[in-house]
């Protein structure tokens, strides 16, 4: 960032964080910010995937061909948030940069996960169901002039990542794209 800022130019700088994926490490100051015996177990938590749902998937990962004890369970859920709030603090260090760079000014900044995570609902754990838990993921867009802070209730894709992004770049639409802007939501 500070040679883009040096430089002058618009840019464009794409940075991807691998936490929370497995295997769930960080440094130890995040995970003494979740002590597994406080962890709450979903309401719905089973041991082993519950095969009553047509998204019924053997768990992968975390729990594979084991079942997972309330304790494990807290365990994991506790591993999951300490991953999560070391990814979120590098983040932070990012936007801390673009501030510091005096870049926020005219920088357009998209975050997203690629999908979400069961953490021992209905048995489950990790992604690969229709449920709600590994569909929903983050988007979150921060751009010059816009300022609601709000929450969006639709439905969006990551499709439509590009075409809002042109919008805010003042770039123009390429022919034949399937997403639409979200900055009318």
């Amino acid at each position: 960032l500070e040679q883009l800022a040096a430089a002058g130019k618009p840019f464009f700088l794409a940075v991807g964080f691998l936490k929370p994926h497995v295997p769930l490490i960080a440094p130890k100051k995040y995970f003494d910010l979740y002590p597994p015996e406080r962890m709450e177990l979903p309401p719905d938590f089973a041991p082993e995937p519950v095969s009553t749902h047509v998204s019924f998937r053997p768990n992968f990962d975390l729990f594979i061909n084991r079942q997972a004890t309330p304790e494990l369970a807290r365990q994991a859920i506790a591993a999951y948030y300490a991953a999560t709030s070391f990814t979120d603090a590098q983040l932070g260090r990012v936007t801390a940069a673009l501030d510091r760079l005096g870049l926020r000014k005219n920088t357009v900044v998209v975050a997203w996960g690629d999908h979400g995570w069961h953490l021992g609902e209905k048995g489950m754990w990790s992604k690969q169901t229709l449920f709600e838990d590994a569909a929903r993921v983050p988007l979150i867009f921060s751009a010059p002039g816009y300022t609601s802070g709000g929450k969006c209730g639709r439905t969006v894709e990551f499709v439509d990542i590009y075409p809002t992004l042109s919008e805010l770049c003042g770039l123009p639409l390429s022919d034949g794209l399937e997403g639409r802007s979200l900055l009318p939501l």
